[in-house]
Protein backbone atom coordinates (compact mmCIF):
# COMPACT_ATOMS: atom_id res chain seq x y z
CA UNK A 1 0.00 0.00 0.00
CA UNK A 2 1.41 3.45 -0.83
CA UNK A 3 2.07 5.96 1.39
CA UNK A 4 1.54 9.63 0.75
CA UNK A 5 4.39 11.92 1.18
CA UNK A 6 3.13 14.74 2.69
CA UNK A 7 -0.45 16.40 3.73
CA UNK A 8 -1.42 19.65 4.13
CA UNK A 9 -4.22 21.11 5.46
CA UNK A 10 -5.70 24.71 5.34
CA UNK A 11 -8.06 24.88 8.20
CA UNK A 12 -9.27 28.71 7.39
CA UNK A 13 -10.45 26.94 4.09
CA UNK A 14 -11.18 23.62 5.07
CA UNK A 15 -9.26 22.02 2.50
CA UNK A 16 -6.25 19.75 2.34
CA UNK A 17 -4.49 17.77 -0.20
CA UNK A 18 -2.88 14.50 0.11
CA UNK A 19 0.36 14.07 -1.66
CA UNK A 20 1.33 10.53 -3.13
CA UNK A 21 3.78 10.95 -6.00
CA UNK A 22 6.12 13.99 -6.89
CA UNK A 23 6.10 14.86 -10.03
CA UNK A 24 9.74 15.53 -11.41
CA UNK A 25 10.55 18.75 -13.36
CA UNK A 26 8.30 18.85 -16.95
CA UNK A 27 5.76 16.66 -15.45
CA UNK A 28 2.36 18.08 -14.72
CA UNK A 29 -1.02 16.63 -13.61
CA UNK A 30 -3.06 15.46 -16.78
CA UNK A 31 -6.06 14.90 -15.63
CA UNK A 32 -8.59 15.42 -12.57
CA UNK A 33 -11.13 12.98 -11.59
CA UNK A 34 -14.51 14.17 -9.70
CA UNK A 35 -14.94 11.23 -6.90
CA UNK A 36 -17.26 13.27 -4.68
CA UNK A 37 -18.16 17.11 -4.49
CA UNK A 38 -15.40 17.64 -2.18
CA UNK A 39 -12.51 14.80 -3.55
CA UNK A 40 -11.03 15.79 -6.46
CA UNK A 41 -7.95 13.27 -7.78
CA UNK A 42 -5.13 14.28 -9.90
CA UNK A 43 -3.43 11.45 -12.11
CA UNK A 44 -0.14 12.31 -13.90
CA UNK A 45 0.57 11.37 -17.84
CA UNK A 46 1.15 7.50 -16.53
CA UNK A 47 -2.39 7.62 -14.70
CA UNK A 48 -0.70 7.30 -11.52
CA UNK A 49 -2.56 9.19 -8.85
CA UNK A 50 -0.14 12.46 -7.65
CA UNK A 51 -2.79 13.47 -5.08
CA UNK A 52 -5.99 13.50 -3.81
CA UNK A 53 -7.53 17.04 -2.93
CA UNK A 54 -10.34 17.44 0.19
CA UNK A 55 -12.43 20.07 -0.21
CA UNK A 56 -13.81 19.71 3.33
CA UNK A 57 -13.88 17.31 6.01
CA UNK A 58 -17.12 16.12 6.89
CA UNK A 59 -17.97 12.43 6.94
CA UNK A 60 -19.24 12.06 3.49
CA UNK A 61 -16.34 13.73 2.01
CA UNK A 62 -13.43 11.94 4.16
CA UNK A 63 -15.65 8.58 3.35
CA UNK A 64 -15.67 8.97 -0.50
CA UNK A 65 -11.93 10.09 -0.16
CA UNK A 66 -10.71 6.73 2.23
CA UNK A 67 -12.97 4.75 -0.35
CA UNK A 68 -11.08 5.57 -3.45
CA UNK A 69 -7.30 5.51 -1.46
CA UNK A 70 -8.38 1.83 -0.36
CA UNK A 71 -9.41 0.76 -4.01
CA UNK A 72 -6.24 2.07 -5.56
CA UNK A 73 -3.94 0.61 -2.94
CA UNK A 74 -3.30 3.98 -1.79
CA UNK A 75 -2.81 4.38 2.69
CA UNK A 76 -5.61 7.09 4.37
CA UNK A 77 -3.90 8.69 7.55
CA UNK A 78 -5.98 7.63 10.20
CA UNK A 79 -5.64 11.21 11.55
CA UNK A 80 -8.25 11.94 8.62
CA UNK A 81 -11.09 9.44 9.58
CA UNK A 82 -11.36 10.76 13.97
CA UNK A 83 -13.09 13.80 14.45
CA UNK A 84 -11.12 16.54 15.94
CA UNK A 85 -11.84 19.79 16.70
CA UNK A 86 -10.95 22.30 13.89
CA UNK A 87 -9.20 25.24 15.46
CA UNK A 88 -10.62 28.31 15.56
Amino acid sequence: MQKPISLEVDFKANAGYLEYRALGEGQSVTRTQRVHDAVHVDFDADSQVVGIELLGFDDEALGAARHFAEQHDLDFPELLTRKAPVPA
